[in-house]
């Protein structure tokens, strides 16, 4: 989304639309979609899961350069994007790897490999810490 050609052709205004939509598309699935699923139950809209998965997928991949980071401060969690040209980097990767899953049907490696350290996250219970936080998105400066 947050192509140059974009700009170029007139489709956004400017860059500040397509780093709006990666910042609420993590924050949504980190924490904010966690207000619609009741208190100890699972994740099951399979769309909700979904963003959980990508965000997730992002914020692991992205940890060790500080990509996206969750900070908590006066008992509040926030989810901040420090680094929105490398998350677009992660979104392609995410991308191109299910596109190869799925053209190759390769979903025993997905499955054994990749997704097995993120399907706790996929389905992970809401938490009092989750339910209790509240959900804000800023973007580094």
């Amino acid at each position: 989304m947050a192509d140059p050609k974009m700009e170029e052709l007139g489709l956004l205004p400017d860059a500040e639309v397509a780093k709006a939509q990666y910042a609420s598309y993590i924050s949504n699935g980190m924490m904010t979609q966690h207000a619609r699923v009741e208190l100890g139950k699972d994740i099951e809209q399979t769309h909700m899961r979904n963003r959980k998965m990508i965000s997730e997928w992002a914020y692991e991949l992205g940890r060790r350069e500080n990509v996206i980071e969750k900070v908590v401060s006066d008992g509040k969690t926030y989810i901040v994007v420090n680094d929105f040209d490398k998350l677009r980097t992660l979104f392609g990767k995410m991308l191109r790897e299910v596109q190869r899953i799925k053209s190759e049907g390769d979903f025993a490696t997905w499955w054994n490999g990749t997704a097995s350290r993120w399907t706790a996250n996929c389905t992970k219970r809401c938490s009092n810490a989750t339910a209790n936080s509240v959900s804000s998105l800023t973007a580094a400066s």
